[in-house]
């Protein structure tokens, strides 16, 4: 028997394929828009290293547990802002909470800013990541006075901006990509502000105000696709140098004002002016804060006491004739006030501090302590000064939430130092 073989008809032989010069172009056309997308993200990679490096600073702090190092680091707090910190219009953007924040608004920037770095450049990727995060913050600053932090403002922006990509470029745009720009991107917008209404604790507001903002800034910027990108004329490229240069500027000024708040100086601004208080029927003057107003709703025997109500801040000066204390006096009259506070948990009051200290010229008690009301986990931090002195004791205290006490610091200590006992 012979040996099998196979011999392949003539027929069965490949047909050459000859391609048409527009499907030639397609190709070539395709492979530049994909190793276009693949380049290296350096703006982007700096970008996430210093969320990644913000987060791990906030993580290793506790920020689990306790939100104020968020705070301290430049969450966006109205009050704050108001008063003089306006860096915390940018520093939220490299603020995370949680494991799960900072990876889905990781990954959504890695994925993202790869994109849109590679389309745009990095110059004008740095400015409409900039844009879009600032005008996020400002967004939420204007319409709500929740605390907020994260980058999802800047990524909505960049959401925005592969949209109109998709629009403006629909032409330069190889087919087998365009369904991952202009209406592709509609949905995941859609959704994603979707969620944003049905979740407790979404900042909307900044995701509205990033979108709306980094659709704006790509509409007026000129993408690199197609085989010929066209090139900008001399003043623009320069315009754009600058900008890209002033978002370093303001990036590096706040990552040192956060720093600097973190370790330095976590206070607020002194406020712009001072309101000179004088009760001639307490014999008690004093220099109160701008921005706090008299709360006529707390009555004091005789005194006066402001409140900052939006961050509950609280002021006090009293003087009470009747008790004619000593030092250790005084301290037991404290006590017992704290006791007969059917409201304070007895077992939270921790002593942070206690000592010698002076007031109006008198001999007195700082006592510097924190306490938490039995209806509440939010523990509450109250600096008082005890003076008694031959007419009654005189106490001046200051009060907050623990989370914004501790930046209030150097409103309440001038306030303490400026009182005074009027002479009869």
């Amino acid at each position: 028997m012979k040996p099998f073989s196979f011999v392949r008809p003539q027929s069965a032989r490949p047909s050459e394929v000859v391609l048409t010069p527009e499907q030639v172009r397609l190709i070539e056309d395709t492979r530049r828009f994909y190793e276009q997308l693949q380049k290296k993200p350096a703006v982007t990679s700096v970008l996430l290293a210093a969320i990644l490096s913000f987060w791990l600073l906030s993580f290793g702090m506790g920020v689990q547990d306790d939100p104020h190092t968020l705070i301290r680091l430049g969450a966006k707090i109205n009050y704050f802002i108001a008063h003089g910190q306006w860096w915390r219009l940018v520093s939220p953007i490299f603020l995370h909470f949680g494991i799960l924040h900072i990876l889905f608004n990781g990954y959504a920037l890695y994925i993202l800013g790869r994109m849109i770095e590679n389309l745009y450049g990095r110059r004008r990727f740095l400015i409409l990541f900039a844009v879009s995060g600032v005008a996020s913050i400002f967004a939420s600053y204007a319409a709500t006075p929740q605390m907020s932090v994260g980058a999802s403002g800047a990524i909505f922006g960049l959401l925005g901006a592969g949209a109109v990509v998709g629009y403006k470029h629909r032409l330069d745009i190889p087919p087998a990509f365009r369904r991952f720009f202009g209406r592709g991107l509609l949905p995941w917008i859609v959704l994603n502000l979707a969620l944003g209404l049905m979740i407790d604790g979404i900042d909307n507001y900044a995701h509205g105000g990033g979108l709306a903002a980094g659709t704006l800034v790509a509409m007026a910027m000129q993408a690199r696709i197609g085989r010929t990108p066209a090139v900008s004329p001399w003043p623009i490229r320069a315009a754009v140098t600058a900008g890209a240069a002033g978002v370093v500027g303001l990036f590096v000024f706040t990552i040192v004002a956060m720093l600097n708040n973190l370790f330095i100086d976590e206070s607020l601004p002194p406020p712009k002016f001072w309101q000179e208080y004088a009760d001639p029927a307490a014999r008690l003057a004093a220099e109160i804060p701008g921005p706090l107003l008299r709360d006529e709703t707390t009555p004091v025997k005789l005194g006066a006491v402001y409140i900052e109500r939006e961050l509950g801040f609280q002021i006090a000066v009293e003087r009470e004739p009747e008790k004619q204390l000593t030092l250790e006096k005084a301290i037991d009259d404290l006590n017992r006030k704290i006791d007969e506070t059917a409201e304070i948990d007895r077992t939270t009051v921790q002593i942070h501090h206690d000592e010698e200290s002076a007031l109006a010229g008198y001999q007195a008690r700082h006592i510097y302590f924190s306490y938490q009301l039995k209806d509440q986990s939010l523990p509450y931090s109250i600096e008082i000064w005890l003076a008694p002195t031959p007419d009654g004791l005189v106490s001046a205290s200051c009060s907050a939430p623990d989370l914004f006490y501790p930046s209030f610091a150097r409103w309440c200590r001038r306030f303490a130092a400026s009182v005074q006992v009027l002479p009869p």
